[in-house]
């Protein structure tokens, strides 16, 4: 493997030594971020205005009322576009489970954009703002995704599982699985877990094509068409590597059967 491929792998598979909702970088990690485009090679198909259409159902618990559902950023000019979502979820709920939504829920706003470039971070800052200021309407996680800048085709076999198993700046695993926590928990208030990046499409569609590989029985070939369908058109390279790592990982150290070919 050529030395420049080996560190880039390094670089994109370290881990990040911050909390949840908080980013630390040294300056070479912020230098790699910026110039290989982790950071901002995502199409920005939104300009943070919120789109109905690119709303959609993932998962539904019956037991506990909770859903899971994807879109993009959920602002309009000002802020926080509650009440057009909620709408639009709602419409949804009719449509797919015949049911309206409950008089009163709480959404878990799992905010996927980072911190370093300087839109998104503005973005972000409108979302916190919302819900500091009204907190019986939920929450904001902001858990970034940057993909990864490699694919797993493209890495010999020797050091593909090693890699796999490093969980870097996305940690899918641990990602998907808090979905699927928050997704199944009982709660007092049905919870709207609403995953979203900028456009919805290529953040989200990565760490919602993982979750699908995980908890829903998707092959990869089915939850990426899957992301491929909503995007409609092909998400970008990054988020399409870290979704096959991902896979590579659930299908050669999980042993998962329903993976497939990647």
């Amino acid at each position: 493997m050529h030395t420049s491929v080996l560190i880039t792998l390094l670089l994109a598979f370290s881990p990040i030594p911050a909390a949840l909702s908080y980013q630390e970088f040294s300056t070479d990690e912020e230098t790699f971020l910026s110039t290989e485009g982790l950071a901002t090679t995502y199409q920005n198909e939104t300009g943070g205005n919120f789109k109905p259409e690119r709303v959609h159902l993932v998962a539904y618990n019956e037991q506990t009322g909770n859903y899971l559902f994807r879109g993009n950023m959920p602002l309009n000019s000002e802020t926080f576009a509650y009440d057009e979502l909620l709408g639009v979820i709602n419409s949804h709920t009719l449509e797919k489970l015949g049911t309206s939504l409950p008089e009163t829920v709480r959404i878990i706003n799992i905010s996927l954009v980072n911190s370093i470039e300087k839109g998104e971070k503005k973005h972000l800052e409108k979302e916190r703002h919302f819900f500091d200021q009204n907190p019986g309407l939920g929450e904001v996680i902001n858990r970034p995704i940057y993909g990864i800048p490699i694919s797993v085709k493209h890495t010999h076999r020797k050091w593909r599982k090693h890699f796999s198993k490093k969980w870097g700046r996305d940690k899918l695993e641990n990602l998907v699985n808090s979905l699927n926590i928050l997704l199944n928990k009982d709660a007092d208030t049905p919870v709207i877990v609403y995953v979203h990046c900028e456009a919805g499409f290529d953040r989200t569609g990565e760490v919602i094509a993982a979750y699908q590989l995980r908890y829903q029985g998707n092959s990869y070939n089915q939850a990426y068409q899957n992301a491929v369908e909503v995007a409609g058109r092909n998400i970008s390279a990054f988020s399409k590597h870290g979704l096959q790592w991902y896979a590579y990982y659930l299908r050669e150290v999980e042993r998962l059967p329903t993976i497939g070919d990647i």
